[in-house]
């Protein structure tokens, strides 16, 4: 799991968000995030193949958010990037009354629970 790319797209919508609706090129959203033209292109192709980004054709070709950054979950990011979590971490595992198995599953589904209660507009 890269988390880096999850951690430049929570960057490139918060960026939107504050940007309040104007459109905004993809070279102006990538300096003003601090990467390159080609790492902005990778991960905005995610963000609107999951409706999290739209892109502006036109006059003033350019980015916007999706969605209300107040309805976008940072998992709502980190499953765009990463992909689901599996809430089951070994579905044929025979173990499953194991106290690891357990632990580990209590503990993704209180990441997963903390990741999808906390919004773009509020970071």
């Amino acid at each position: 799991m890269q988390v880096q790319r999850t951690d430049y797209a929570i960057r490139i919508l918060r960026h939107l968000h504050v940007c309040r609706g104007d459109i905004q090129t993809g070279a102006v959203i990538a300096k003003s995030v601090g990467i390159t033209y080609p790492i902005f292109t990778r991960i905005s192709n995610r963000l609107r193949t999951k409706g999290l980004l739209v892109s502006a054709q036109g006059r003033h070709d350019g980015y916007v958010l999706g969605k209300p950054a107040a309805k976008i979950s940072v998992y709502d990011v980190f499953s765009a990037m990463e992909g689901e979590l599996s809430h089951c971490l070994s579905a044929d595992d025979e173990r499953h009354g194991c106290e690891v198995h357990e632990y580990l599953n209590d503990l993704q589904n209180s990441i997963v629970a903390h990741m999808s209660h906390k919004f773009i507009a509020d970071l």
